[in-house]
């Protein structure tokens, strides 16, 4: 995620604070769906907050939460059960809407996707390159509870869940980017979907992504997702 992402060289630059977690097992994954008999990792990002919180002086009102994939499956839940604590998020390839979501609040939420994602496909299931993959039992287990949906559902559902106007006002920012974007929300809240035409399983703007076209896919560099998402952050503290 360091080396896709680049935000470490951004945190540097801009001055905030950056952690990032490393996930279960020698094949790392998330429990995102959550199965009960694999780590709670929402608590484990409460405690990452906990223990940050107690290392750093940070803004409890600026706590946001970002993932790629399967990290953002694990974003996606921790807006629903951990709204209380994380200002807003961002989930490139794997906006969710986990079953039973009830955000104590409205939470900003910033996705981006491609069309032609092979591991997250945008119209929902799973993609026929997750079985390329290396997979453990637990990493197994984790993926089968997850319901791969739509994303443009998914950000409609978040719309509604943050009390947003139905219907989003889509701009084309390029020949190959569109940004569906819902206004009005409550508690200045905002759902932003940048859907990438023929965009892979990348990260926008990512020399990582760039280099991994073979295996994810292309990559857009129409807009950076690393800046995108730190400046909608910078824009949603917690009210």
């Amino acid at each position: 995620q360091a080396a896709i992402s680049g935000f470490g060289a951004h945190a540097e630059r801009e001055g905030f604070v950056l952690a990032t977690p490393q996930g279960n097992s020698d094949l790392p994954y998330w429990n995102a769906t959550p199965e009960p008999d694999l780590p709670d990792d929402v608590g484990f990002v409460a405690d990452v907050i906990d223990d940050v919180s107690a290392t750093v002086c940070i803004d409890p009102d600026r706590v946001y939460v970002d993932g790629f994939s399967n990290g953002a499956f694990l974003a996606s839940l921790v807006a629903c059960e951990l709204s209380d604590r994380v200002a807003a998020i961002a989930a490139v390839a794997g906006l969710l809407v986990p079953e039973g979501c009830a955000p104590s609040r409205p939470v900003p939420v910033l996705a981006i996707h491609g069309s032609e994602d092979r591991y997250v496909p945008p119209d929902g299931g799973a993609g026929p390159a997750l079985a390329d993959l290396e997979w453990s039992d637990d990493s197994r287990a984790a993926f089968a509870g997850l319901a791969f949906g739509d994303v443009t559902e998914a950000a409609a559902t978040w719309a509604e869940l943050d009390g947003c106007e139905p219907g989003p006002t889509r701009t084309e920012l390029s020949a190959s980017v569109a940004l569906e974007a819902y206004g009005d929300c409550a508690d200045e809240a905002a759902v932003d979907l940048y859907v990438v035409d023929g965009g892979g399983h990348t990260w926008p703007s990512s020399a990582f992504s760039h280099a991994s076209a073979a295996i994810l896919g292309p990559t857009t560099d129409d807009i950076d997702a690393t800046e995108l998402i730190w400046s909608f952050f910078q824009e949603h503290p917690r009210p």
